[in-house]
């Protein structure tokens, strides 16, 4: 039986990989996540995921995500962003709490919730390093969970989702986890993370990757 991939190990398969970049970046709305890692004797490689509160008239009103948010006029760059948000949104300051890892995430697009253009969201990876960080929660927060990569390796705990989007009924994959539930861009970036820590092919998640497809014909072709 192969060993668990711990989160050097995983830092060191990113850094081989050379990750998709958007060449639109510059001209749509510019985004970044924090994926933050931990090493867990009991569950191997895990990752940080916050459940948003439940606001009205916030798109991602309860779901789980990455601590992250739009690029400010004054971050000098997009890695900024990243741990700019997840100071604001979780308390976490990385630079006293863990490391970069390399960016091995690819970029990917979203809709800009304001206005109907594409939003560019880029990850980038930290290993926590202290083993009892300081969190303090943004209103916007309603909880931070700790989830196993290996969770999302076992197609045994994937569960459909209906969604209907530019006119089709879509039947997603999804994943519930303590009756939380994680789809869409989360499981995206996910799904890629997945594929180099565990060796499950980013393709395995059907349906979400042909609506990645349908929303950057339909909404980079023009710019």
């Amino acid at each position: 039986m192969d060993a668990p991939v711990t989160v050097d190990e995983l830092g060191r398969r990113l850094g081989e990989r050379r990750p998709r970049r958007i060449r639109f970046g510059r001209v749509v709305v510019q985004s970044a996540v924090a994926v933050v890692l931990r090493d867990s004797r009991r569950n191997g490689v895990e990752v940080l995921l916050a459940r948003r509160a439940e606001r009205d008239g916030d798109p991602w009103s309860g779901h789980m995500a990455f601590p992250g948010g739009r690029r400010h006029p004054d971050d000098r760059d997009l890695r900024v962003t990243a741990e700019r948000e997840l100071a604001e949104e979780t308390g976490l300051v990385i630079a006293g709490a863990g490391t970069a890892l390399p960016p091995g995430l690819g970029d990917l697009v979203t809709r800009a919730h304001e206005k109907p253009v594409p939003m560019l969201v880029r990850p980038f990876v930290y290993r926590l390093v202290k083993p009892r960080p300081r969190f303090l929660l943004s209103h916007e927060i309603r909880e931070l969970v700790w989830v196993p990569l290996g969770f999302f390796a076992d197609d045994a705990n994937r569960v459909p989702l209906a969604w209907h989007f530019a006119g089709t009924d879509w039947q997603l994959p999804s994943y519930v986890f303590g009756g939380r539930r994680i789809w869409g861009l989360t499981l995206m970036i996910l799904g890629e993370l997945v594929s180099v820590s565990h060796g499950v092919r980013f393709a395995r998640l059907p349906g979400l990757e042909a609506l990645d497809r349908l929303w950057r014909r339909r909404h980079l072709r023009s710019h």
